[in-house]
């Protein structure tokens, strides 16, 4: 179950972001464009949303996707964590984090790209449906004010602003889950090891790349043209490349960290046959 699991947050990163190059490529030649709205002219507010309606389908899968990526991705390091700790003898506290990392940084991606596609698919909806063009009164003599337009577009970057710190967290989360991990298997006897210093260090890669972007999604905030393309193409890069090969191969090796098992051990079931 979980080498499945593994598989499919490979495939659903791969995925998701070739999606997501796809659409970035469409956006940049597309009349909402970076910085082409920022005048907010109605008639080039009209042409973008028209353009968002057209790319919608294929935004919205590889936002779903993402999200299925990151909830498949939670499965395969919990049992990492557990079967580092030996099961929760070893580092305790380390391993806990490493939990809780995963959970929170899952979770909140997981919920926000969910309320990413509710938001797109409202906002298309009001695009396509309200009147956007006429909110001055027949007083005031003007013909498509375009008012509508511009809220609606203002409102739509404030919400998609939700996101962006999302995504950082998302990527800090990554790399503490990274870092912990790498000092885990690091500090584990030779002999001891499952999991390889090779992995390790893989996963110290996308650490370091992880936190690059995250100070990227940041600064983008004081200079976007400059930190954007940065934030866009590391995360890509982690994303398509690094990530894939490292959860791949934490799910084909995960299961030998886990501790032997057997129901004949449990105090349960010898309590049960004593009484019989």
């Amino acid at each position: 179950m979980v080498k499945l699991l593994g598989v499919v947050s490979a495939l659903s990163f791969l995925t998701s972001n070739i999606i997501r190059i796809v659409h970035l490529y469409n956006f940049h030649n597309s009349p909402g464009g970076p910085g082409r709205t920022h005048n907010l002219d109605s008639v080039t507010l009209e042409s973008a949303w028209d353009f968002r309606r057209r790319e919608s389908p294929l935004y919205q899968s590889g936002n779903a996707i993402n999200a299925l990526a990151w909830f498949c991705f939670a499965i395969p390091v919990l049992q990492m964590a557990w079967g580092l700790s030996r099961g929760g003898v070893r580092k305790t506290g380390i391993h806990t984090a490493i939990a809780i990392f995963v959970l929170g940084g899952c979770a909140t991606e997981f919920v926000a790209r969910l309320m990413l596609v509710g938001m797109t698919s409202t906002s298309l909806w009001v695009s396509s449906e309200f009147n956007l063009d006429n909110w001055l009164p027949s007083s005031y003599a003007v013909n498509d004010d375009g008012i509508g337009w511009k809220v609606l577009e203002i409102t739509h970057m404030i919400l998609r602003g939700l996101i962006v710190w999302v995504d950082a967290f998302e990527w800090i989360c990554l790399f503490f889950i990274c870092m912990l991990t790498y000092f885990s298997i690091g500090t584990q006897m030779e002999d001891k090891r499952v999991l390889s210093m090779h992995f390790a260090r893989l996963g110290l890669a996308i650490g370091f790349f992880a936190f690059v972007d995250f100070s990227a999604d940041i600064l983008r905030f004081m200079d976007f043209r400059s930190f954007m393309p940065v934030a866009i193409v590391i995360g890509i890069f982690n994303s398509i490349f690094l990530l894939p090969v490292w959860v791949v191969y934490l799910a084909f090796h995960v299961d030998k960290l886990v501790p032997e098992y057997s129901p004949a051990q449990d105090s349960f079931f010898g309590s049960a046959t004593t009484n019989i």
